[in-house]
Formats: C-alpha cells, structure tokens, sequence
C-alpha cells in the first residue's frame, strides 16, 4: 500500500515535470510576450533559474532531453513495477553523460582560439594594413575562432563607441575569464598605453606563450583521458549486463521488489554515479589563478553597463 502511494506521487510529479517542460518548449513571438509570461518571468523564469537553463537551443536540447528521461523512466516503471526506477532512470539518463564529458574539452578549444587570434593580430601589423592597436583588433573579427567571437565582437563595439581601449581590453579578459586571455589582455593594455614601437616583437612572445600553454593543456588531457575512456566503458558494460539481465532473467530482479531491495539498489545507482564523479573530478585541469581582477557588470535602468573594480 505504502508503495502503491508513493509510486503514485512520484508518478503525478513526473507527469507535472513534462507539463512544465512542454509549456516551456514552446515557442512564443518575442512581440507577443509580456511580464509574467513564460520563459521571461513566472514559471519559466522559476524553471530556468532553480534548473540552471541555458539560454536558446541549448536549453531546448537538455529540456528535451530530460523530458526522454521522464519518459523513459515511466516505461521503466511500468515493465518492471519497481517504483525506485523512477527516481533511478532520470538520476542515470541525466548525470552519467556530465559524469563522463570531458570537462577540459572548453578550455583547450578557448586557449588555442586565444593562439590563433593573437596570430591574427600580428599578422595584421605585419602587412601594414593596420598600423595601429585598434585598427588591428577592429579587423580581427573577421578570422575570430568561433570559440571567442562573441568576445571579440563585443571588443570591436565598444572600441567603435569610443570605449577607451584599455577599458574594452578589461572587458574583454572579464569576458573570456581565463588566465591565458589575461595575459593576453595585460599585454595589450601595456602596448596600448605606451604607443611605441615593438608591438609586433610583443604579439610574438605572446604567441609563443600561448602555443606553448595549448600544447601543455593537450598534453595533459591526453594523460589524463584514459580514466574518462576507462570510465565509459565501465559503464557501457555495467549498462549492458543490467538491461540484459532484466530482459533474459527476469527473477533476477524479485530481490528488489521488497522496499529494502529498492533501498539497496538505490544505493547502489547512487555509489556508481559518485564513482564517476570521483573519476571526474580526478581528470579535471585546474586553471591557475587569475592575473586579473574581477569585473563585475551591472545594467542601470538605462540599459547600460556600470563595471565595478575588486582588486
């Protein structure tokens, strides 16, 4: 009895999670929205800000995801009447892929953008077309890597609006929020303060610098990649022989149908996955500190940007 009931409220929350999902899954017209509307306030600004959302398709992808996590746990529920397999399913389906991303993959792909874009600067001070820093930078956002182009971009704004430069090169190392990109910024900012000669002598420092730091970081990940790949083939294995095991043998599962065989194969879910975080947390490269201090933005009520300094 006790089950029964419990088994019926996890299933009435389920069903109010893809109702949730649903809801905010769909697409209004930006003009047709109003405060309190979901997605820009009311139960869509509740889901994205408690769920962590991220903003376009990205959060549609994990919205769809997670509702085929949902779904998949109710199936799960009703083959095999355990009710700990809907709370077991969407823990597996939603944590075990983070679990086993690579969490180094962003920052390498940030760094040797950061390398092929201080390239770009140099090569443009080189051929003459650009003599100055601005110019320089201004015309970089034609070959920005993908990885920083958004940064980019808003570098090459703020320097069209009249943004003293040292002030956008601030902006920009808050932005990428990576100890390379300060360097970078760091040096920019000197050069941009003396106006002298030598730039081109420092943008070569600075590409070797940063090539070299690219090539320690792959470096690294490559030492580090035969946990994650141990890792996932653990877990493929441990996959396969569950499902086969529930699928070829059935009794194997009637130890867990009692509210103690739940517990204990609960437990188990939750050992595994703290397994894969351990390993996770193992393979992660650490930034070292960074060189420059923290901006902080805040929007006025006139829509612009107010930077506070902690040093």
């Amino acid at each position: 009895m006790i089950m029964g009931v419990v088994g019926a409220s996890v299933g009435f929350g389920l069903a109010a999670a893809v109702l949730l999902l649903v809801l905010g899954l769909r697409r209004r017209p930006r003009w047709s929205r109003r405060p309190g509307a979901l997605g820009t306030g009311g139960l869509g600004a509740v889901w994205m800000r408690w769920t962590r959302r991220p903003p376009g398709a990205a959060g549609r992808r994990r919205d769809l995801w997670w509702l085929g996590s949902g779904v998949l746990a109710v199936l799960a529920f009703a083959l095999s009447g355990l009710p700990v397999t809907l709370v077991a399913v969407p823990l597996v389906t939603i944590l075990v892929p983070w679990l086993l991303s690579n969490p180094n993959a962003a920052g390498i792909v940030r760094t040797a953008a950061i390398d092929q874009w201080v390239r770009s600067l140099r090569s443009l001070l080189l051929s003459g077309s650009d003599n100055t820093l601005e110019g320089a930078l201004q015309s970089s956002l034609a070959t920005a890597p993908e990885a920083i182009r958004e940064p980019v971009q808003l570098l090459v704004a703020r320097i069209n609006a009249r943004w003293p430069t040292e002030r956008a090169l601030a902006m920009l190392a808050a932005e990428l929020a990576d100890p390379t990109a300060d360097v970078v910024a760091a040096a920019l900012v000197l050069a941009a303060k003396r106006r002298g000669t030598g730039l081109v002598e420092v943008l070569d420092g600075l590409a070797v610098a940063v090539a070299d730091e690219v090539r320690a970081r792959r470096r690294i990940e490559g030492e580090r990649a035969s946990a994650r790949a141990a890792a996932r083939y653990l877990t493929m294995i441990f996959a396969a022989m569950a499902a086969g095991l529930a699928l070829l043998n059935p009794a194997y599962l009637s130890p867990y149908a009692t509210p103690l065989g739940q517990l204990v194969l609960l437990a188990s879910v939750l050992g595994f996955l703290v397994a894969l975080w351990v390993v996770r947390r193992i393979t992660v490269v650490k930034d070292p500190p960074r060189l420059w201090p923290t901006v902080t933005e805040a929007r006025t009520g006139a829509g612009m940007r107010a930077e506070v300094w902690d040093a």
